[in-house]
């Protein structure tokens, strides 16, 4: 906690993650396409991070739309002029912190395998994807779930992996499970 002088009241401290984002990411956040979702979790997340690295009381996630919504759209969803390009949604140290702590957790995994030589299983940390997923085709995006049989239950593709990924040259020659870090190509070692 901050010196405080005797007497004076402690400011709150406020982190703002502020992010553009593209126009049907922006609709489907404020629901201006079915019911509102917010922020994305991974906006989420970055934000609780930088919430605890400054020990915030607050974090606010402030979104610019890169493309508004139309006049006759937002009338219609009752969403103001400045609503149509710009939203923000806030959350307590108690909402906040459990996020941070448990990707803090989940990157030290990730970082305890590669000090042991081995690389993670590829998987994306994102509520879009079903768990016991394993990104199998990084070219595509396309993961799949097997059940205990090895018997693929479910299956589609990621976004996120195709164009997107600047790792994905160093990712599509691995093997999709937990492999060795010597599995990797030494030229693509020299070029991450």
């Amino acid at each position: 906690m901050p010196n405080v002088r005797a007497g004076a009241q402690r400011t709150k401290t406020v982190c703002i993650e502020l992010k553009t984002i593209g126009g049907f990411g922006f609709k489907m956040a404020v629901g201006e396409r079915g019911a509102a979702q917010g922020p994305k979790r991974e906006h989420q997340i970055q934000a609780a991070l930088n919430g605890k690295a400054v020990d915030a009381d607050e974090v606010v996630i402030g979104y610019l739309s890169k493309e508004a919504i139309s006049v006759g759209a937002a009338a219609r969803k009752k969403i103001s002029e400045l609503g149509r390009f710009c939203a923000e949604w806030s959350m307590t140290r108690e909402q906040y912190l459990p996020l941070a702590e448990a990707e803090e957790k989940r990157v030290l995994r990730i970082l305890e395998l590669v000090d042991g030589g081995q690389l993670p299983a590829r998987v994306f940390p994102s509520p879009e994807l079903p768990a016991g997923h394993r990104i199998v085709d990084p070219s595509t995006g396309r993961w799949e779930v097997r059940n205990e049989d090895d018997q693929v239950v479910d299956t589609g593709t990621f976004w996120a992996c195709n164009g997107y990924c600047k790792y994905q040259t160093l990712c599509i020659p691995m093997s999709s499970g937990r492999c060795s870090v010597d599995e990797i190509p030494v030229d693509l070692r020299r070029a991450s």
